[in-house]
């Protein structure tokens, strides 16, 4: 914080002007992923640290909410989905925790505009953890399939792209065009283009990895495993395999803009690597670990527990 009022000077050290700077840049990083630019839209927030952006939207959670959704959504565009992952698992966490305290008794709309937004960073963490699998908070994974469903979660591990682009319109924000209409006839209706432009964006990638789950699945399946055999299961050439394996060796590999030395490092559950025409697989999924579950039980019945007392 020192930094921030050195830099500011005067103007910056008063509460007016902080917060009108806070809430200028976030407007900026709204405006910039709605206008497809997400390169600018996280340069306008990267001096923006995580501690300083919860103290800056503390008392004002809607705020805080819609400034991870769009780094989210940003993380997610720019194929960064560790980064998204982290951020989408820790503004869901916050709402689950604060709900008491973030719901607003006298305004119903505000209430509905939290839930429907919910429902958005839970389908984009469903989107992300199927394109990037790991391992995430247990209680949020148990929400996420209550909110997505098992039907899609499992029509998008199977690649369906209709899914896909369901949860993309559902989940993304209005985008704008930078340009503005004609004005002169022939009139067309163009306000969906800047949409499909984006979708057209995803889309490329997901033909990219449109093999990939399938080959997880085998992989998962077996510790050794010769290359023909694959091929085989996968009904491609060996020259083929080789050059899938490649492409999900390098999507599985960590895209995140942190350290991998990072305490939250999020692994992927299968890591491989090829040998004299054999592949060798690791399972690099960590065990649950039941004591937390057993703890939040615990103390939601104690919680029960005071309720029942106090009436």
């Amino acid at each position: 914080m020192d930094e921030v009022h050195d830099i500011g000077g005067i103007f910056g050290q008063t509460q007016l002007y902080k917060m009108l700077g806070y809430f200028s840049l976030i407007g900026l990083l709204r405006l910039q992923c709605q206008l497809g630019d997400y390169h600018q839209a996280m340069k306008a927030i990267e001096n923006v640290s995580l501690r300083m952006k919860t103290t800056a939207a503390s008392d004002a959670a809607d705020c805080l909410i819609s400034t991870y959704y769009y780094e989210a959504w940003c993380k997610i565009m720019t194929r960064k989905y560790q980064d998204a992952i982290d951020a989408l698992q820790e503004v869901l966490l916050y709402i689950e925790r604060g709900r008491k305290t973030i719901l607003n008794k006298e305004s119903q709309y505000k209430n509905d505009m939290l839930n429907k937004m919910q429902d958005k960073m839970f389908n984009m963490l469903a989107m992300c953890i199927v394109l990037y699998p790991c391992r995430i908070d247990e209680s949020l994974e148990q929400s996420m399939k209550e909110k997505v469903t098992f039907d899609k979660l499992n029509r998008m591990q199977d690649g369906d792209v209709k899914i896909f682009e369901e949860i993309f319109n559902f989940c993304s924000p209005k985008f704008v065009s930078p340009t503005p209409p004609a004005i002169v006839p022939p009139f067309i209706n163009t306000h969906l283009e800047p949409t499909v432009r984006q979708w057209k964006v995803l889309e490329d990638e997901l033909e990219i990895q449109s093999k990939i789950p399938g080959t997880r699945r085998y992989l998962k399946l077996y510790t050794t495993m010769p290359l023909s055999k694959l091929a085989g299961f996968l009904d491609v050439t060996e020259q083929e395999l080789v050059s899938l394996l490649m492409t999900a060796k390098y999507k599985l590999k960590n895209a995140s803009s942190q350290s991998e030395t990072a305490d939250d490092f999020l692994h992927p559950e299968v890591d491989f690597f090829i040998d004299d025409k054999m592949v060798h697989i690791a399972d690099t999924r960590v065990g649950s670990r039941y004591g937390e579950q057993f703890i939040r039980k615990i103390n939601k019945f104690i919680e029960m527990e005071k309720v029942i007392t106090t009436q």
